[in-house]
Parts: C-alpha cells; sequence; structure tokens
C-alpha cells in the first residue's frame, strides 16, 4: 500500500492521516474515488464544507 502512495507523489503519512479521518467522519460511500491516493489532494477547508 505504501508504494502505491508514494508512487503518486503525495505524503504517505500525511495522505493516511487525512483519509482515515474523512472515513471516520461518514465519508460518503459514493465519493470514495476522491480518497484514492491519485486523485487525493489535501483540503485545507474543514470537512464539514467538503462532504
Amino acid at each position: 500500500m505504501l508504494s502505491i502512495i508514494e508512487t503518486c507523489g503525495v505524503d504517505a503519512e500525511a495522505y493516511m492521516a487525512d483519509v482515515t479521518e474523512r472515513i471516520q467522519n461518514d465519508w460518503p460511500a459514493s465519493r470514495w474515488d476522491e480518497l484514492m491516493p491519485w486523485n487525493w489532494a489535501r483540503q485545507e477547508m474543514p470537512l464539514s464544507l467538503a462532504a
């Protein structure tokens, strides 16, 4: 898993922390594709606004 994350050019630690938090906060299953490392971009807005 870390190899895939790192080949996408994202910080693996930041990615895993952010995605884990989003999933815990009831990220909609219909938007899970946005959480893939090749689509992920850390946003500075609160999660309530992102969902």
